[in-house]
């Protein structure tokens, strides 16, 4: 493999996997908006460091962009703490004057010292084709530092990200510890503009975070899902800026990284076993099925004549509750005077409990009725002193126990 893009992919990956596992903290905290404001408070001083900088552009942009991510996080929180402005104000209104006052600048830089303008503009979305073999060092001994600081601390980190009220009791010293999360946050910024890009950085907080939820189970999993999805972003972006790019069209790696991020983010949300799109419209759509089976199981049960649609009347006999002639089954007659039960149990607790009107608890009970266990039977029973009649003087089925 070439040795530029050797170091390109390596330093990519420890710097997608940095933001990610930090990005999850702030995801968890609900202050995801931060990433945001570090990223374009950087803007003015990425401006100021290269229209300075000589012979290295990286060293004083990089302190450029930290100083003034610094400049805007303390500025936000002298809002918050001082001006009593709410925190999403706060943040959002210094991202929007940062970012102002670095459009400003670029106009004026751009008439003064275009070569400076056309070198920060560079920075802006990333110049991860040419980064160096000690640059991607850097940022594998980030990527160490930051995994560290999160094994170390991870039981005080879980504290402050779930149940930070509970933290403040046990008198966990949890400033320190947010204090060197937030140096981390804006070391991870200022060092990503040399691969991602200042203005994309944030992207690569929040995607992979994002991404990782529906699958995690606990803080760990979100944490090592998010690395995972992180480092996967970086290695496609990489390879899809080699493969596609050509003499005559060369397409950055930074809004590749961040694109393979978005897209995989999209594929997380909609096939996730849990909570992904597709599997909950999935479950939805089973759920209306075995409403419609067991509505007409119960239309069977209360008039054995009832019309039943072919393919329904297939499903009735593959679960056993109907015979090959259509007749109900033991089986499927208990199920029947389940359903029954309840639906006249929950328009009992609707009319007695609520205090809602007899002529309107049917529709209710109607789709209440298919939330059946046979713990919740016991206990609305119990509740309500095992009633013999709905409340239209309809008998209500004895409670059953056997299998549904």
């Amino acid at each position: 493999m070439n040795p530029t893009l050797t170091a390109t992919l390596f330093g990519t990956i420890c710097m997608s996997i940095a933001t990610a596992l930090l990005g999850t903290l702030l995801f968890l905290k609900k202050r995801s908006l931060v990433g945001e404001t570090l990223s374009h408070a950087a803007f003015p001083g990425l401006l100021i460091g290269a229209f300075f900088a000589s012979s290295e552009l990286f060293i004083p942009m990089t302190l450029g962009a930290a100083l003034f991510s610094f400049l805007g996080m303390k500025w936000a929180a002298w809002m918050e703490t001082k001006c009593r402005v709410s925190s999403d104000a706060a943040l959002t209104f210094t991202l929007a004057a940062f970012m102002g006052l670095g459009i400003l600048l670029a106009s004026i830089i751009q008439t003064v010292h275009p070569l400076s303008y056309r070198s920060a503009l560079l920075y802006l979305y990333g110049q991860a084709a040419t980064m160096t073999e000690a640059q991607s060092v850097l940022y594998c001994v980030f990527a160490m530092i930051t995994t560290l600081f999160i094994v170390a601390l991870y039981r005080p980190l879980k504290l402050i990200s779930f149940d930070p009220e509970y933290a403040e009791g046990r008198k966990l010293q949890h400033k320190p510890i947010e204090s060197t999360l937030f140096c981390l946050l804006v070391a991870a910024i200022v060092l990503g503009i040399r691969s991602i890009g200042v203005m994309l950085i944030v992207g690569m907080l929040i995607g992979p975070a994002s991404a990782a939820r529906p699958w995690a189970k606990s803080l760990a999993s979100m944490l090592f899902f998010s690395a995972l999805i992180g480092a996967a972003s970086a290695f496609l972006g990489c390879i899809l800026s080699l493969k596609m790019s050509s003499p005559a069209l060369s397409l950055p790696t930074g809004p590749l990284i961040l694109l393979s991020a978005a897209s995989l983010c999209l594929l997380s949300l909609l096939i996730a076993p849990r909570r992904g799109l597709l599997v909950r419209l999935t479950r939805m759509q089973l759920f209306r099925y075995r409403c419609k089976l067991e509505n007409s199981l119960k239309a069977l049960w209360k008039h054995p004549e009832s019309q039943v649609p072919p393919f329904m009347r297939l499903s009735l006999r593959m679960r056993g509750w109907i015979s090959r002639g259509g007749a109900l089954t033991p089986k499927g007659s208990l199920q029947a005077q389940k359903i029954v039960r309840l639906h006249r149990l929950w328009e009992v607790y609707l009319v007695e409990y609520l205090g809602q009107n007899v002529e309107k608890v049917h529709q209710t009970a109607e789709e209440l009725e298919h939330l059946f266990s046979p713990d919740l039977e016991r206990k609305l029973s119990h509740l309500l002193n095992y009633p013999e009649h709905d409340p239209n003087k309809q008998p209500i089925p004895p409670l059953q126990e056997g299998p549904p």
